[in-house]
């Protein structure tokens, strides 16, 4: 049986997680990237989300995206 635990009003349950990075996420909820980026950094302040490394593309120049493991599923109690 899962655990709950209450941070900042919200009930946080514990829930599979699953890994990726704000690009796909955008993709996956067909929002635009600052949507999704600004989703991921509420969930990282809410604890319910952290970055668990990057992943650099082969053959392209520039900085490495970032990885997060977010909740496949959150419950907000109002």
């Amino acid at each position: 049986m899962a655990r709950n635990e209450t941070t900042a009003g919200f009930e946080v349950f514990e829930l599979p997680t699953y890994q990726t990075s704000a690009t796909e996420l955008a993709e996956k909820m067909k929002v635009d990237y600052p949507t999704a980026q600004g989703y991921i950094k509420m969930l990282i302040r809410l604890g319910m989300a952290s970055e668990v490394g990057s992943r650099k593309v082969a053959g392209q120049k520039g900085k490495p995206t970032k990885i997060y493991e977010i909740p496949t599923a959150i419950k907000v109690a109002a």
